[in-house]
């Protein structure tokens, strides 16, 4: 999904749309909740409790900076 993201320039639009098709996969991956004999989708702050990682955007960003200071 980010191959060569050191060469893009992210604007705040592309940044929303990672962000969005990274909970769209979260959400693959978790499945739904069973609330009171009703399913119901998480929501973004259940993803992210879940997750417990960095987001797409900050995670891409972080690798670019770790592979700069390596030269």
């Amino acid at each position: 999904m980010i191959y060569g993201a050191e060469t893009w320039t992210v604007t705040s639009k592309d940044e929303e749309m990672l962000m969005t098709w990274e909970r769209k996969i979260l959400r693959k991956i978790y499945g739904p909740t069973k609330e009171n004999g009703q399913w119901r989708i998480k929501t973004n702050p259940e993803l992210i409790t879940k997750y417990k990682s960095q987001d797409i955007v900050t995670n891409k960003d972080s690798k670019i900076r770790m592979a700069w200071a390596s030269y």
